[in-house]
């Protein structure tokens, strides 16, 4: 089982950047990654975080997806 980790939240400018990471349940560290989110007036931090884990969640669930096409649903992580 993974589990998607916050790393950090940094308002810089016109965007929030938010680095996400993939972990294993040992705590390995799989991907890690820094989405930019256009800031919009008047939404917490807490929003910024939701809305890239959806984002990266759906992402990694789509590349696991194609992974297991090509693989004949024998990819191992």
């Amino acid at each position: 089982m993974f589990k998607v980790r916050l790393n950090y939240i940094i308002p810089d400018g016109e965007v929030v950047r938010v680095s996400l990471s993939i972990d294993k349940e040992d705590g390995v560290s799989m991907f890690r990654t820094e989405l930019p989110i256009n800031r919009e007036e008047g939404k917490e931090l807490s929003w910024y975080e939701e809305t890239a884990t959806a984002t990266y969640t759906s992402l990694i669930c789509d590349i696991a997806a194609d992974i297991g096409k090509k693989t004949g649903g024998k990819a191992q992580a």
